[in-house]
Order: structure tokens, then sequence, then C-alpha cells
């Protein structure tokens, strides 16, 4: 097994959250306890609702493998779906998208790039 590598803190409002739940006497929980909740306290599964996900993403998937695309985002039924080297990252809320250019994928494009000696 490989080692573990300390895991950066996390920054933003998601830190915000988890002081205040601090700062309210309660504990944070993780992403990973709330799936494993969610899977085995509340019955659900897990996995078909990530086929289902997978499925629903096929079709544009696809077309953006057959462009040479590993990162990009499919907007489907007003969510985003952030996918990074061939697997969906996050999905976005409709109001998080602001109509701007705000996730910068794949490789800076030529004019961008710095020069390497």
């Amino acid at each position: 097994m490989g080692a573990h590598r300390k895991k950066q803190p996390r920054s933003g409002h998601l830190a915000q959250k988890s002081v205040m739940t601090r700062q309210a006497g309660m504990v944070p929980v993780s992403d990973h306890a709330l799936i494993r909740f969610l899977e085995r306290v509340g019955g659900m599964d897990i996995e078909s609702v990530r086929l289902s996900i997978a499925v629903g993403l096929a079709r544009a998937a696809a077309a953006a493998r057959a462009m040479g695309n590993v990162d990009y985002v499919i907007k489907m039924d007003g969510h985003i779906y952030v996918v990074r080297n061939d697997i969906v990252t996050t999905v976005l809320a409709p109001e998080d998208d602001d109509g701007r250019k705000t996730l910068a994928l794949g490789r800076p494009d030529a004019s961008t790039a710095k020069p390497s000696n």
C-alpha cells in the first residue's frame, strides 16, 4: 500500500462551515462519511446513482473523447458536470454558472504558455 498523504486544509466556504460547526459544539461530517451514511444507514444504492450519472453523460462524453478531450464540462438538465482526466469530479448547481469561463480545463494555449528553457 502507498503512503498516505496529508490532506491540504480546505479553503473557502467549506472551511468556514467546518469552523462554524465546531464553534457550535458539533462534529463536522466528511463527504466520505456522508456517502457511507446514505449508503449504509439510509439504504441508498450509491452504485446505481453513479451508473445513472454515467449513462446520462455517455453521449456527451463520447463526443468529447472523439475530439481528444479528457477535461471538459457537460451541461445537462440545468447542472454542470465537471470532467477531469475523463472522470466526473464534481457537479455544480445552475446558480454556480454565472456565464463566465470560470472552469479552466485542459492545457494552456500557446499564447499564454510560458516558454520552457
